[in-house]
């Protein structure tokens, strides 16, 4: 996870999601912090708790299918994505 991939952005869009539907869904991040060794990862959980919002940081995950399938939305807020596998997977 790095500043690239766009999670601040995620993060301050689902704070504008009305306050009834974000308690009937959850925001999950999957992905591990390499490039800071989990300072940015903080970062970005110090920004949730500012803007109020429950989000579920997952850290790596091997079981991005499942994830993927049990999810309703998928959502790639990077600023660049070469070749964005992830959102073909989704």
């Amino acid at each position: 996870m790095i500043e690239l991939k766009g999670v601040a952005d995620l993060l301050r869009a689902w704070a504008l999601v009305a306050p009834g539907l974000r308690d009937r869904a959850e925001l999950v991040v999957a992905g591990e912090d390499r490039q800071t060794g989990g300072r940015y990862v903080e970062t970005m959980r110090r920004l949730a708790g500012e803007l109020g919002i429950k989000v579920r940081f997952t850290g790596f995950v091997t079981d991005m299918e499942m994830w993927q399938t049990a999810a309703t939305v998928a959502v790639v807020p990077s600023h660049l994505e070469p070749l964005g596998l992830v959102s073909l997977e989704a």
